[in-house]
C-alpha cells in the first residue's frame, strides 16, 4: 500500500484504547481470527483497517515470529501457511516460486514498503534475495487484489516491512552461526526527533550451503542488505517518507552462479487537505540486476522499474471513497536480444466502502490500459457481517488477470508474441469465530482462470495459452492461548487442475499442514513446528511425480539477562532431504532439487533503548 503512518498511527491508537497493546494484538499467526481485537492491516484495501474489515483472508507474520523463526529465507516463514505453498530449486538462496491459492508465483504478487517488487523478464519476483533479518513485518492477503494492484495480483498479494523508524533511540545487534559454515551478523539503530526520524539497518549472511542434487556439490550463499528510513512531518497534516532496500550478493547453481542485485527506492507523501479528504503519492523505483557464469557463458539480465502512484481517500461519515491513478514503466537489459524490451502501464481505480452497522460492503474496479496487450478491466465485491461480537461472516468475488512477462513473450526463440494475459473470476465464502482463548476461521473458494499461460517439453518449452484451469480449496485455521501454552495450527486441501487436460497443475501440493506449540517458562521459551505437505508433479503431463514430506523443527529462546537473548533453532530434525521441485544435472538426467537436510542456528541478540 501507499504511504499511510498517520492513519495507521490512529488505528494503533484505537486498539490501545481498548486495552490491548499492538504486541498483543499481531501476536497470532493468522490475522483474519486474533483474540478480540484485530490485527490492523493494510494490505487488502486502501489505508489501515483491521484484519475483520478489509473482507480478506489475511494472516500476519509478526517480528517476534521472524526472531523466533530465525528463516534463512523467507519462503521458511511462508511455507505451509493458509493457502500458501513453496517451491524451491534448492536451500540457501537458490530460485523460490510461491503459490498463493494455487495460483502460479507470478500471479503473486510481492510488494516491499508498498513499492511492487517484480523481475520485469522472468515476471516473478526473486523471493529468495529478501533480507529476512530486516524484516519486521508480513503481511499475506489471499484472494485476487487487481482493483488495487493491477496485473498479477490473482492469488493473492504478500507484502513485507522494513523497520519504521521512532524518535526514540533504540536499535539492535545479533550474530549467529549454523551448520554448512553459515554465518550472519545484523543490526539497526533508529531516533530523532519529534518530526524527524531516521533508522539504518543492515545484515550479512554467508553460507557454504549444501548440494542441490544426490551426489552434487554445495553451493553457497551471500549476502548483503541494508535499508534506510526517513520521516519528515511538515506541520501537522503532512508526512514525507523515504525508503530504500538494497540487497545483493551471490548464489550458486548447479553449473555456474549468479550476482544478483535488488534495489527498492521510494519517496512518498501523505496529507491531510481537509478533514474528510486526505491524499498521498509514491513515487518508486526497482532495480533487480542478474549476472551469471553458466553452462553456456555468461549472460545478463537487468530490469528497471520505475512508478507513480497517487490516492485520494474521502470520508462520508462511516463510508469511504477511494480514487486512484498509477503509472509503471518497465525497462529490460539484457545479454540475449529482445524483439521488444519497454513496456508502459496506465491505470485508474477507485474502491467504495460502505459501513451498514454490523454489514460492511466494498466495491472496487480498475482499468489498466498497457502497451503490450491494451486494455483490461478488473472488478471486485465484498462483503462482511458480524453475527455477534465472536463470529463473522465474508463472501467476495473478483475479477483478475496476470500480464506475460518479457520472457514469455519475447525471449529469443522461446517466446510467444501472441500471448494474451490470464484472466481469472474467484469466489470465496469464509466465517470465522474469535473467543477468550482460542479462535478459528474457514474458508472455501474458487478460481477459474481463462488463458493460463502454461509450456510442455512438446512445445519446446516455447509458452501458450490453455482453455481453462480451476483451482478450488478450502483453508482452515485453529488456535488457542491457554496460561502458558500457545497452539496454532492451519491445514489447506487444493484441487488445482487444467480443464482440458484434467491434469493437475504443476508444483502445487493439494495438502498442506502446520501446527505450532510454543511453552513460555519464565525467562525460557520453549517450542515445535511440524509442517506436512502432500505430493506434487513437476510436469503439466503429471508423469514426474515428487513424493510429500514432514519436517519437524524446534527452537528455543532464553532471555538471560535485562536486553539480551541466546536463541537456538533445529530445523528438520528428521534430516529429511525432499524436494519441491525437479531439475537437470550436468548429465541431463532429471533428478529432485533436495532442500538441505538438518540445520541449526545459534544466536545472540542485544537490543537497546
Amino acid at each position: 500500500m501507499l504511504f499511510i503512518p498517520s492513519r495507521l498511527a490512529l488505528a494503533v491508537a484505537g486498539i490501545s484504547a481498548l486495552g490491548l497493546s499492538s504486541g498483543q494484538v499481531l501476536a497470532n499467526e493468522d490475522a483474519s481470527v486474533t483474540f478480540k481485537a484485530d490485527p490492523i492491516v493494510v494490505t487488502g484495501t486502501v489505508g489501515p483497517r483491521t484484519a475483520g474489515e478489509s473482507l480478506s483472508a489475511v494472516s500476519v507474520i509478526t517480528e517476534e515470529e521472524l526472531q523466533i523463526q530465525q528463516p534463512v529465507d523467507l519462503a521458511d516463514s511462508l511455507r505451509a501457511l493458509p493457502g500458501v505453498d513453496v517451491s524451491g530449486t534448492g536451500s540457501f538462496g537458490k530460485t523460490t516460486a510461491v503459490f498463493v491459492r494455487g495460483a502460479g508465483s507470478q500471479s503473486t504478487l510481492l510488494l516491499v514498503n508498498g513499492v511492487r517488487l517484480q523481475s520485469a523478464s522472468v515476471g516473478s519476483p526473486a523471493w529468495e534475495f529478501l533480507p529476512v533479518d530486516l524484516l519486521n513485518r508480513v503481511e499475506i492477503v489471499r484472494g485476487p487484489r487487481s482493483t488495487l494492484y493491477g496485473a498479477d495480483a490473482l492469488g493473492g498479494v504478500i507484502q513485507v516491512f522494513t523497520p519504521e523508524p521512532t524518535s526514540e533511540t533504540s536499535g539492535w545487534v545479533e550474530a549467529g552461526v549454523g551448520n554448512f559454515d553459515t554465518q550472519k551478523v545484523n543490526a539497526g539503530v533508529s531516533g530523532g526527533t519529534d518530526s524527524t526520524r531516521v533508522g539504518v539497518s543492515g545484515s550479512f549472511l554467508s553460507t557454504d550451503g549444501t548440494n542441490l542434487f544426490e551426489n552434487g556439490e554445495d553451493k553457497g550463499y551471500h549476502n548483503s542488505s541494508g535499508t534506510v528510513s526517513i520521516e519528515q512531518d511538515i506541520g501537522s497534516t503532512t508526512q514525507v517518507k523515504a525508503n530504500l532496500l538494497n540487497s545483493e550478493g551471490n548464489t550458486e547453481f548447479e553449473g555456474g552462479e549468479t550476482d544478483y542485485l535488488l534495489r527498492v527506492i521510494s519517496l512518498g507523501a501523505e496529507s491531510q487537505i481537509t478533514s474528510t479528504w486526505t491524499t498521498d503519492i509514491l513515487f518508486s523505483r526497482i532495480r533487480d540486476e542478474r549476472d551469471s557464469e553458466g553452462t553456456f557463458g555468461p549472460s545478463y539480465y537487468d530490469t528497471r522499474t520505475d512508478a507513480a502512484r497517487w490516492l485520494n481517500t474521502i470520508a462520508f461519515d462511516v463510508h469511504e471513497l477511494v480514487l486512484g491513478a498509477e503509472y509503471r514503466s518497465e525497462k529490460l537489459s539484457s545479454s540475449d536480444e529482445y524483439d521488444e524490451t519497454e513496456r508502459d502501464n496506465r491505470a485508474v481505480f477507485s474502491q467504495l466502502r460502505f459501513g451498514f452497522g454490523p454489514t460492511d460492503l466494498q466495491l472496487s474496479a480498475r482499468l489498466d490500459d498497457n502497451e503490450a496487450f491494451g486494455d483490461f478491466t478488473t472488478w471486485g465485491i465484498a462483503i462482511g457481517h458480524r453475527l455477534d461480537s465472536e463470529h463473522r461472516l465474508r463472501a467476495s468475488a473478483g475479477r483478475s488477470f496476470r500480464a506475460p512477462s518479457f520472457n514469455e513473450l519475447y525471449y529469443p526463440n522461446f517466446g510467444n508474441p501472441d500471448l494474451e494475459p490470464e484472466q481469472a473470476r474467484s469466489f470465496e465464502l469464509g466465517a470465522s469465530g474469535t473467543y477468550e482463548t482460542h479462535y478459528w476461521d474457514v474458508a472455501v473458494f474458487r478460481t477459474d482462470i481463462e488463458d493460463l499461460i502454461t509450456s510442455t517439453a512438446e512445445t519446446s518449452f516455447i509458452p501458450f495459452n490453455i482453455d481453462q484451469a480451476r483451482i478450488q480449496g478450502l483453508e482452515l485455521s485453529l488456535g488457542t492461548d491457554w496460561e502458558d501454552w500457545s497452539l496454532k495450527s492451519t491445514l489447506t486441501t487444493l484441487d488445482p487442475y487444467n480443464q482440458q487436460t484434467g491434469k493437475q497443475l504443476q508444483r502445487r501440493a493439494t495438502q498442506s499442514l502446520r501446527i505450532q506449540l510454543d511453552r513460555t517458562l519464565g525467562d525460557w521459551l520453549i517450542g515445535s513446528e511440524f509442517i506436512a505437505q502432500g505430493h506434487r508433479f513437476d510436469d503439466a503431463a503429471n508423469e514426474n511425480r515428487i513424493a510429500g514430506y514432514g519436517q519437524v523443527n524446534l527452537h528455543a529462546r532464553w532471555n538471560f539477562a535485562p536486553d539480551w537473548m541466546a536463541q537456538l533453532n533445529l530445523d528438520n530434525i528428521t534430516d529429511r532431504r525432499y524436494a519441491t521441485a525437479e531439475g537437470t544435472n550436468a548429465l541431463f538426467e532429471s533428478v529432485d532439487y533436495l532442500a538441505a537436510g538438518i540445520s541449526g542456528m545459534f544466536s545472540v541478540r542485544y537490543e537497546f533503548n
